[in-house]
C-alpha cells in the first residue's frame, strides 16, 4: 500500500532544505499540508555536521506526513569536509545497486524513495528495492536530462512492477516567459514517458520566478499557464509542481542587499511592492511596502502565516518582516496556499 494516493495530489512543490523554504512548509495550515505532497532533495541543514538534522528539520516543519525524498547532486563548499559530507557521498554511490541509498531509506518510514539515475546500471537491483519498501516511488528528471526522458521511463518499465504508485518529476528548471512556447516540447516529453509506463502518475515543474524587480509590479507565474496547456493536450491526468515560489537551482552571491520588498502572490500571478530607497530605515521600507500592499490587496487570507506575516508588518510590530529571509518565507507560505 503507497504511502499517498497519487491520484489525489494535486500539488507536488519542489522544495529545497534552506531556511525560508522550511519556515515557510512549518507555518502552512496543516489542512494544506495535508494535500501537498514535497520532494526535497536531501543536503546539509545549515552548517550543521550531520545528515539527521535535516530529516529532524524536515520533521519539524511536515510532522510524519509522505514527502518524496532524493539525494540534491554535490556542490562545492567552503570550509573543511564534515561528517555530513560523506553521509551525502554514500547516498550518491551506486555500489551494489545503490544499497547506502536504499538503505537509508528503509529507515525513514515517511519518505517516498525517488530512483537514483546517477548509474542506470544500477537502477534494476535498486528499484527492488525500493519497491520492497511497499512506499510507492518516485523519479525526479532535472532539466539536463529532459532530452532523455524516454530512454529513462523505457528502463523503469522494465523493473517496476506496480507501475500505478509511481510519480515521474519532470522539472523544467529556471525558465521565463518564453516557456509558453515550449508547450508542445513539454507535451511531448510527457507523452514519451507515459507511452513507456501508462499508469504512472506525472508532475510537471519549473519556476519563473524573477531574476531582478526593478520597474516590476507583477508578473504572471508562467509555470501555472505553461503547465496548464500541457495538460490540456494530454490525455493523462497531471500534477502540478514548481519551486514553491523559489528560483530553480542554486544563486549566484553578491550584488549588495536587496531593496525591502514585500510579495503577495496569487494563484496565478506574483505581486511585487518594493523599496525605491528615500528615507527611514530598512524596517520602515518594509513597513511601508507591506503597507502598500495591503492597500492594493484588502482581502488577502486571513489566519494564514504570510499573510498575517504581511499585516503585521504594516502594522509596525516587532515581529514583523525586516529582512530578505523573513521576506522569502512569507512569500512561499502565502504561494504554497494559494497554489495546494
Amino acid at each position: 500500500m503507497p504511502l499517498r494516493n497519487l491520484q489525489q495530489v494535486n500539488y507536488l512543490p519542489v522544495l529545497a532544505i534552506s531556511n525560508a523554504e522550511m519556515a515557510a512548509l512549518e507555518h502552512l495550515p496543516n489542512a494544506r499540508k495535508d494535500t501537498i505532497l514535497p520532494l526535497f532533495r536531501l543536503k546539509r541543514w545549515g552548517a550543521s555536521h550531520d545528515l539527521a538534522n535535516t530529516e529532524q528539520r524536515i520533521h519539524r516543519a511536515y510532522g510524519n506526513r509522505p514527502y518524496i525524498g532524493d539525494v540534491a547532486p554535490a556542490t562545492p563548499f567552503n570550509g573543511p569536509r564534515q561528517n555530513v559530507h560523506n553521509q551525502l557521498d554514500a547516498l550518491r554511490d551506486p555500489t551494489n545497486g545503490y544499497v547506502n541509498w536504499c538503505q537509508y531509506a528503509s529507515q525513514h518510514p515517511a519518505m517516498i524513495p525517488a530512483i537514483q539515475l546517477g548509474d542506470l546500471t544500477q537502477v534494476g537491483l535498486q528499484i527492488q528495492r525500493l519497491e520492497a519498501l511497499g512506499r510507492g516511488l518516485a523519479v525526479y528528471i532535472p532539466p539536463q536530462m529532459s532530452a532523455r526522458i524516454a530512454n529513462i521511463a523505457a528502463l523503469l518499465a522494465q523493473h517496476v512492477k506496480n507501475q500505478n504508485e509511481l510519480v515521474f518529476v519532470i522539472d523544467l528548471g529556471a525558465v521565463n516567459q518564453t516557456l509558453l512556447l515550449s508547450q508542445a516540447t513539454t507535451t511531448s516529453y510527457v507523452n514519451s514517458a507515459l507511452a513507456a509506463i501508462p499508469t504512472m502518475s506525472v508532475a510537471v515543474s519549473a519556476s519563473s520566478f524573477p531574476q531582478g524587480f526593478v520597474g516590476l509590479v507583477n508578473q504572471v507565474i508562467y509555470e501555472r499557464q505553461h503547465f496548464q496547456g500541457v495538460a490540456n493536450n494530454t490525455a493523462s491526468r497531471l500534477i502540478y509542481s514548481d519551486h514553491g515560489s523559489a528560483r530553480a537551482g542554486s544563486q549566484a552571491k553578491g550584488g549588495g542587499k536587496p531593496a525591502p520588498r514585500i510579495d503577495l502572490p496569487e494563484r496565478q500571478q506574483w505581486n511585487f511592492f518594493r523599496s525605491n530607497g528615500g528615507s527611514g530605515s530598512i524596517a520602515q521600507q518594509y513597513q511601508q511596502q507591506a503597507a502598500n500592499a495591503l492597500a492594493a490587496y484588502s482581502t488577502i487570507p486571513v489566519g494564514v502565516w504570510g499573510f498575517d506575516q504581511v499585516r503585521i508588518t504594516a502594522s509596525g510590530s516587532a515581529n514583523a518582516i525586516s529582512n530578505p529571509v523573513a521576506s522569502t518565507a512569507a512569500r512561499i507560505n502565502m504561494h504554497l496556499y494559494e497554489q495546494s
